[in-house]
């Protein structure tokens, strides 16, 4: 006859290993003031699943865009997503090259998936969902553990990507040209818990191990 330590032991195997934990993320909120018009970017990494969602927001009235800083000129072949548009607004991805911050960059190819834009608010607000790891030039690779990203914002003078607003920039201290406005994102572990189903499941198998315990008493 099956001994209860027997029971408890597949009762432990079968939560451990086909009932594992919630996965682990990676999630950060950034939020600045460009002179009064507030822009947001929310980032959540699944390293298990090698995906990112990315939620940016900005003034419903004028295309925005954040840049991902590998290197600490903005300009200097920085990956950037941009959101423009009058007719149609959408969101771009493009790699900074140039000498001047309103060079317009290089056109990349797609690699985000839009989910939504909502311009419903006094901001716009666009969810995005991409590839954690792109592996090729002028992408922004996500990381895979806690860290910083150093980002920099840019907001423009209309919603047609083009010039920016410059009433949004600041001057470098001791440079002739104007530098873009940055910030930071502070990217740490989240645990995000089972889906209810495996809860659900994982109690029906613990009310059936009491069961057969009972029946042997």
């Amino acid at each position: 006859m099956t001994s209860p330590r027997l029971i408890f032991t597949l009762f432990l195997l079968i939560t451990v290993f086909v009932f594992p934990a919630g996965a682990d993320m990676l999630a950060g909120t950034s939020t600045a003031n460009v002179d009064g018009m507030e822009v947001r970017l929310k980032i959540e990494i699944d390293t298990e699943s090698d995906t990112v969602k990315v939620t940016m927001s900005g003034p419903k009235n004028k295309w925005f865009g954040v840049g991902f800083l590998n290197d600490p000129i903005p300009h200097n072949g920085n990956y950037v997503l941009v959101a423009s548009g009058a007719t149609t607004f959408s969101v771009e991805e493009r790699q900074l090259t140039g000498t001047s911050i309103d060079e317009g960059g290089n056109l990349l190819t797609p690699t985000i998936a839009v989910d939504s834009i909502d311009m419903s608010g006094v901001n716009t607000e666009i969810m995005l969902t991409r590839d954690q790891t792109i592996g090729e030039a002028g992408y922004y690779d996500f990381p895979g553990t806690a860290q910083t990203i150093n980002l920099f914002w840019a907001i423009g003078a209309s919603l047609e990507y083009g010039f920016h607003d410059y009433s949004t920039l600041v001057e470098d201290e001791g440079a002739e040209e104007l530098v873009i406005i940055q910030s930071q994102i502070s990217l740490e572990p989240v645990n995000v818990p089972n889906p209810a189903w495996v809860i659900s499941v994982s109690a029906v198998l613990l009310g059936l191990f009491g069961s057969l315990i009972s029946l042997r008493s």
